[in-house]
């Protein structure tokens, strides 16, 4: 028994070979579909990540006077590590501010004209933790940012100061956007996967009509008949899974160091086992759902 059923999901993969022009078509479908799904869980799993490391943050650029001097300053940077509640902190030097610059600005950009007398102050990007409780967001700690805020603006050489609350309020905007828009949307792209795969199946079905009707006059049976064809759509949804993932991973590689740079310094990473996992078994199990129905609906 269990030899007959590997030899009818055998078969319905290799069917996949016949009328290769629609299957092709029908496959760059679901590899086009999977590829958008898969987009968003990147984008979901990086904004999550990021926000888990930086959840409650207040994030504090600091810019010193050029002709600030820099072995005071770097005294400074000492001792702001020692503050209550720091939980980050990124300093540049004048120098590596200005190559920095010019390694973003790119090589039609000739900078080295001015080495060793960068006209760049030192800067600085300060994280600390909320010190409020409760949910009351930026306002709940309001009167600590600006304390202080005035306290980094008195430190010697100190040109500017300012406090990027974006973060912290950007949480509870992502959860919001999360719930009501993207996962929605990702589900629709199920749908629309499995309706793809479905469709194919019932074009498969037309073209295969005599073999079916040939299959049930000799007597065989319901399951004998649809087996090959949800082989055949689980196939389909593996395989541009598959096929989505090693395209995502490009995507990752292009974009992963698009905003690493101040004050984001936001690394797009790629998705964990788990999602990969996840997104296979999803497409893979709409593949076999979406041609079941169209099977079973093809014999009603």
């Amino acid at each position: 028994m269990f030899d007959v059923f590997l030899q009818l999901v055998v078969k319905g993969v290799k069917d996949l070979r016949t009328n290769p022009w629609a299957q092709g078509m029908t496959f760059a479908a679901v590899v086009l579909i999977a590829l958008l799904g898969g987009m968003f869980l990147l984008v979901l799993h990086n904004l999550d990540q990021e926000l888990l490391r930086v959840r409650g943050d207040v994030l504090f650029q600091l810019y010193w006077k050029p002709d600030a001097d820099l072995k005071a300053v770097q005294e400074q940077w000492t001792e702001l590590r020692g503050l209550p509640g720091v939980q980050d902190m990124v300093t540049f030097t004048p120098d590596q501010a200005l190559k920095d610059l010019s390694s973003r600005l790119g090589k039609d950009v000739d900078l080295r004209f001015i080495k060793d007398k960068s006209p760049l102050p030192a800067t600085a990007m300060l994280s600390f933790a909320r010190t409020g409780e409760g949910d009351g967001g930026v306002e709940g700690d309001q009167g600590w940012i600006d304390e202080t805020k005035v306290y980094l603006e008195r430190l010697p050489g100190m040109a500017m100061v300012r406090y990027n609350p974006m973060r912290t309020e950007l949480v509870r905007a992502w959860g919001t956007l999360s719930d009501r828009v993207i996962l929605p949307l990702i589900a629709f792209l199920l749908v629309v996967l499995g309706l793809v795969v479905g469709n194919t199946i019932k074009l498969s079905l037309l073209t295969r009509a005599n073999e079916i009707e040939i299959m049930r006059i000799v007597g065989a049976r319901e399951w004998y008949i649809r087996l090959p064809f949800v082989a055949g759509g689980t196939a389909q949804g593996f395989a541009g899974s598959i096929t989505a993932l090693f395209l995502l991973k490009i995507v990752q590689l292009l974009l992963q160091n698009v905003f690493n740079f101040p004050p984001l310094f936001f690394q797009f990473r790629y998705l964990p086992t788990s999602h990969m996992a996840l997104l296979v078994l999803t497409l893979s199990g709409v593949g076999l759902m979406g041609s079941w129905l169209a099977v079973r609906r093809a014999h009603s």
